[in-house]
């Protein structure tokens, strides 16, 4: 979270799956980015990869990935991962994982 305002410029777009971390959103903010939310969908809060790919723009400049993922403790799948990468790489935009 404190690489943030190095990353993120003004009006910059990034990208994390809900439900999430709560200090995502006012730490984006504070750095002048704009939060785009993907929500995950029980059970198994999978990911709609479709839908993920249409709210990269190129505004994008981050996507905020966690595994196991805070608080529905999903561990991403190799699936999940290439996926997420294929998408990111077809858009062009940057991803950051910790």
């Amino acid at each position: 979270m404190r690489r943030l305002p190095r990353l993120v410029r003004e009006g910059d777009e990034v990208i994390c799956f809900d439900p999430s971390y709560d200090s995502y959103a006012p730490a984006v903010e504070l750095s002048g980015g704009v939060l785009k939310r993907i929500m995950l969908a029980p059970p198994h809060f999978s990911v709609d990869w479709q839908a993920f790919s249409e709210l990269l723009s190129e505004r994008t400049r981050l996507v905020i990935l966690n595994t196991p993922h805070n608080p529905t403790a999903t561990v991403w799948r190799q699936a999940d991962i290439e996926a997420l990468w294929q998408a990111i790489r077809r858009a062009r935009n940057l991803c950051i994982k910790r």
